[in-house]
């Protein structure tokens, strides 16, 4: 994407609320820190590490209030963008979760081109989140070739689908423990049908069932 800065100013910041999530595909652990302005705690944006280890650092950063930088940086892309709305629009409440993902839109339902954006990047001047890497996530040219698979993408019917799918696995999955169950308790009783007298007493006494042939 081209652009050029329009303003860059480095503000002091400090983590404001961390968590530590379980990545549902896989088990992992991750971490989620949010970051806000060091005087206020107005909410600036998140950033994911993906080192467990980290958690206790943040919660220590948090109750210190150890301060860090950030630079808020105008921009003006060479061709308008499409903001792709990401969980910190959630949290500054621009959009709800059913909307992630999706081309940001105005009350009538049309897609916004943007001529000029603001985002936070380089924190502490590391490379942790950089200009270009935020911009190729969270923003779009509006005459890129890829643009309409974008702008057709609609999470609430994707989270739905995602919801039914999941729920078929689950029927799935029930369905084939009971039919493990009910094979292992046919097996049982064909077995026991087999069985003297005095082998099903003493099949029940070390089951615990003795009370059953009045022990």
């Amino acid at each position: 994407m081209i652009y050029k800065i329009a303003q860059n100013v480095r503000w002091s910041c400090r983590v404001t609320d961390v968590k530590l999530k379980t990545n549902r595909a896989n088990g992992s652990k991750f971490v989620v820190a949010k970051l806000g302005k060091y005087d206020t705690g107005e909410f600036l944006r998140s950033i994911i590490f993906f080192r467990e280890a980290i958690y206790g650092q943040l919660v220590s950063e948090i109750q210190t209030k150890k301060r860090h930088t950030i630079e808020r940086i105008v921009i003006r892309p060479h061709n308008n963008v499409y903001h792709i709305l990401q969980w910190d629009d959630v949290d500054r409440g621009i959009c709800t979760r059913e909307h992630l993902d999706e081309v940001q839109r105005d009350n009538e339902g049309k897609p916004i081109p943007f001529n000029q954006i603001v985002i936070y990047a380089n924190l502490d001047n590391k490379n942790l989140f950089t200009v270009d890497k935020v911009l190729d996530k969270e923003y779009i040219e509006v005459n890129s070739p890829i643009v309409q698979s974008y702008l057709n993408f609609n999470n609430q019917q994707y989270f739905l689908k995602q919801q039914e799918e999941r729920r078929k696995r689950r029927e799935s999955d029930y369905d084939q423990m009971m039919s493990d169950l009910y094979d292992a308790y046919e097996e049982k009783r064909y077995s026991d049908m087999d069985m003297s007298e005095e082998e099903r007493v003493m099949s029940a006494l070390e089951n615990g069932n003795g009370e059953l042939c009045g022990f």
